[in-house]
């Protein structure tokens, strides 16, 4: 926990890239540089300005304008740490920034984040201003782009970050896994959300369905997991979740190879919770019934038949911000009516 702020007045040493930060209800105005991450506690303004590494701030990459949130990630220039102008006194604050860390600047990544379930999670975490960074992974890249301008326009004291690759198979699972580990020093929340559907039967289906459906829905999440699983496990602390579906739970007409892939799914969800209740790591496979998407949008079915894509992506949020106690392993959610 932060043991004291101080800042004292008439410190000048005028550089560019300030980060302007409302904070504890006292305005300050720095511009930070450093060279490689840190995790800030306390920062202490003198006449040479010096900081104290502990793990209030998390700072990585390019200076970023955020206002209005605690405990913020932003992205900085290689330098040396300056202040700009004049600075106010700040009173210790222990119980307040004590208060702040409960919702916290995490690094979240979200497969699938386009559209739909994974673009309305982002969304939300996006919106909670807290300062998280998001990063968001597609198969397409234009759509993935237009969604991650789209909130960091909306939401700009969030860092969003996206890269378009193709998790159904271990390369584009390695890319992934890969570029997450340059952008940011751990991973805070996992949401394996990449998922595809096909409707057919096991007698009919086109020959290579399964397959198909196996790298995209369980493949995808198995080996995202297993590469970043090991910052998790020795920082003790990390939360993943799985998309699952209804159809994880029951057979359902035209099910087919996709049914087949989500009932792994929840196999791996429940045989990695057992795995990592020792490690700290929460596991919550989250299985919606039908929630309008635009996948949904050609069906012809009445929006307001089915959940809306946002029942989904509040329930994920309250889940990752239970105490570190509590664990959410299953959230089972469907429309109102029941199934379509």
């Amino acid at each position: 926990m932060c043991q004291r702020f101080i800042a004292y007045p008439e410190v000048e040493q005028g550089m560019p890239h300030a980060l302007y930060a409302h904070f504890i209800h006292l305005n300050i105005s720095i511009a930070v540089a450093l060279p490689e991450l840190f995790v800030v506690r306390e920062v202490i303004f003198q006449e040479a300005v010096e900081i104290v590494h502990t793990f209030l701030f998390q700072l990585h990459g390019d200076v970023q304008l955020l206002q209005g949130v605690a405990g913020v990630g932003v992205e900085i220039p290689q330098g040396m740490v300056e202040v700009e102008k004049k600075v106010t006194v700040l009173h210790l604050a222990n119980y307040d920034i004590q208060k702040n860390l409960l919702l916290r600047a995490m690094n979240i990544v979200i497969t699938g984040a386009s559209r739909g379930l994974g673009k309305a999670i982002a969304e939300k975490f996006a919106g909670d201003k807290q300062g998280h960074s998001i990063f968001m992974s597609a198969r397409n890249q234009e759509p993935l782009e237009s969604t991650g301008k789209d909130l960091q326009a909306r939401f700009p004291g969030a860092n969003i970050r996206t890269l378009a690759c193709d998790v159904s198979n271990k390369e584009g699972v390695g890319q992934l896994a890969k570029w997450i580990m340059q952008q940011t020093g751990h991973v805070d929340i996992l949401v394996n959300n990449a998922g595809s559907f096909v409707p057919g039967s096991v007698h009919n289906e086109e020959a290579g369905a399964l397959e198909n459906m196996i790298g995209t829905n369980l493949y995808s999440a198995y080996y995202l997991t297993r590469s970043l699983l090991p910052g998790m496990m020795q920082r003790k602390s990390g939360h993943i979740f799985n998309m699952c579906s209804i159809a994880s739970l029951k057979a359902y007409h035209n099910g087919g190879a996709y049914s087949i892939s989500k009932f792994a799914l929840l196999g791996f969800s429940r045989n990695l919770r057992e795995e990592m209740k020792p490690h700290n790591i929460k596991v919550t496979a989250v299985l919606p019934g039908a929630a309008y998407t635009d996948s949904w949008a050609a069906s012809g079915i009445d929006p307001q038949r089915i959940m809306e894509a946002n029942d989904i992506a509040e329930l994920v949020y309250a889940a990752a911000h239970l105490s570190p106690r509590a664990c959410v392993e299953d959230i089972v959610v469907r429309p109102q009516l029941g199934d379509v």
